[in-house]
């Protein structure tokens, strides 16, 4: 028996709504062009042009003007029709470079954009979620668990054992490892995860094009990272270099999606410490490392940690991590809770776990 086939009717109001979802993403995107909105009051000018005229993609400069004035954001009162056409010329070239370079983009209006990040806090506790999320990758593992492992670019040789063992444990029991692409410790987290054929996403503070990813000597990591499932994110558009700004910018999105945030080292001024403080603003659980050999806590490159341990972030161990797998566990899948018993997980880190990183960790 052959299968159903849908009335005409339905094919093309299911064409009809993909196009308007395309529309509406593409509109979103020119809309961010216009200079001088934060992410904050651009997602809730978005929100009020939706509902007061829908996203079709004839609105007018004129009902972004007539919006800007009523929600009293001066440059879009200002906003000239020179500006908009401008504005959205360039959104079509960026998506035409995008769609060539293998790169895709989502809003906060889309579904497949993490809720987590709607409450996403910077450093400071101000609220600051991304309006649009550039991706090279699998978006949908951003429905898994996520942590994220973090740290200077400069740890010791135990920092980096610390990173591949983290990785390597997170990513085997299921949970996505966030991190930053950096060398040293982001490298080492990373790593780890490919090491145990996990899933791990990388933030990157520039476009996502391959000659834009930095580090440069990272651009393999990268490839590797989505080649195995994995997933790269920015806020910027291909072509964008890295800035003092974007690093600090990119560091409250680990934090935001991540049910916990693990620093590895990091110095006192270290810029671990923005996306740490940013889960400890946001109350996610924050662990700062701490090691058998005492040297290295009291050593200037875990400075950073000592003072997190003052803002309230807790200690961990590698023994914490091994005797106590299953309970850490249960805290960190906060959305797969229960979905292994406390024996499985146990057999996983006491059978074939990494014996040589954790020897060194603890």
């Amino acid at each position: 028996m052959p299968p159903p086939v849908l009335p005409v009717t339905c094919v093309v109001f299911f064409i009809f709504v993909w196009l308007m979802v395309i529309m509406q993403k593409d509109l979103v995107l020119a809309l961010s062009f216009i200079k001088g909105i934060g992410n904050s009051r651009f997602i809730k000018f978005v929100d009020y042009v939706t509902g007061a005229y829908g996203m079709e993609s004839s609105l007018s400069y004129d009902d972004i003007r007539d919006a800007g004035s009523k929600l009293r954001i001066k440059n879009l009162e200002e906003l000239t029709a020179e500006e908009f056409t401008r504005c959205k010329d360039s959104a079509a070239r960026i998506i035409e470079e995008s769609q060539r370079q293998s790169v895709s983009f989502i809003t906060f209006e889309d579904p497949s954009y993490p809720r987590e990040l709607m409450d996403a806090v910077d450093d400071k506790g101000r609220c600051s979620p991304p309006s649009i999320l550039w991706y090279r990758g699998d978006i949908s593992k951003l429905s898994m668990d996520c942590c994220a492992v973090i740290g200077t670019r400069e740890p010791t040789r135990e920092g980096v054992d610390a990173g591949m063992f983290l990785g390597e444990f997170l990513a085997k029991n299921g949970i996505n490892v966030v991190s930053g692409l950096a060398k040293g410790c982001d490298t080492a987290a990373h790593q780890g995860a490919l090491k145990s054929r996990g899933v791990t996403t990388a933030f990157l503070s520039t476009g996502l094009d391959w000659d834009s990813v930095y580090p440069r000597e990272n651009q393999n990591l990268a490839r590797r990272i989505v080649d195995g499932g994995g997933l790269l994110l920015s806020e910027y558009f291909v072509g964008h270099k890295t800035g003092r700004f974007e690093f600090v910018a990119r560091d409250r999105l680990q934090a935001g999606v991540s049910s916990a945030v693990f620093v590895l080292q990091s110095t006192y001024n270290g810029g671990s410490m923005h996306a740490a403080r940013a889960a400890l603003k946001s109350r996610r659980l924050c662990y700062v490392l701490s090691y058998k050999n005492d040297r290295i806590n009291r050593d200037p490159v875990t400075s950073g940690n000592r003072e997190l341990l003052k803002e309230g972030a807790l200690m961990i161990t590698g023994l914490d991590v091994k005797e106590h797998s299953a309970e850490l566990l249960k805290k960190l899948k906060t959305k797969t809770a229960g979905a292994e018993d406390d024996k499985q997980v146990k057999d996983k880190v006491e059978g074939d776990g990494p014996d040589k990183e954790y020897q060194l960790f603890q």
